[in-house]
């Protein structure tokens, strides 16, 4: 039987709150922002552990030399088929922007502190949406 993705979104907004009211962290962009890979273990263990189908991720476990200085892209297509860049632009944008993050991935969506409901395609959840927004940014600015 799987977890609930209501119920998933739930415990995240729940955790989430904790650690503010904990002051383990001041909001959720903090929690992601240096507590992500111990707000990823909280809530994986709050479903019984990793198992097939509710695993934490580290970005630079998808990269070509697991030091995360390269996304590995037939590693990401073929783990999460839905993950593609966003905001025009491709792989070749965004090779070499890999952020220092740890998520939780249950049924194909990815999960964080800022986002409950969970996203299809890793570069919506908030964090790797800004990344893209920021390397989008860098693209249209005009050369020097």
């Amino acid at each position: 039987m799987g977890i609930d993705r209501q119920a998933f979104a739930e415990s995240i907004r729940h955790l989430g709150a904790e650690y503010i009211a904990q002051g383990r962290a001041a909001s959720l962009y903090d929690v992601n922002d240096g507590s992500c890979e111990e707000f990823a273990n909280d809530l994986v263990e709050a479903f019984g552990g990793e198992r097939e189908g509710l695993e934490s991720w580290w970005a630079d476990n998808l990269s070509v030399d697991g030091r995360g200085e390269e996304w590995d892209v037939a590693l990401v297509e073929r783990l999460f088929p839905a993950t593609c860049p966003t905001h025009g632009l491709d792989w070749d944008d965004v090779r070499f922007a890999i952020p220092a993050h740890c998520w939780v991935e249950m049924g194909g969506r990815h999960y964080d502190a800022e986002c409950p409901e969970g996203a299809d395609n890793l570069f919506e959840v908030p964090l790797f949406r800004r990344l893209m927004e920021r390397v989008a940014a860098e693209r249209a600015a005009p050369a020097p």
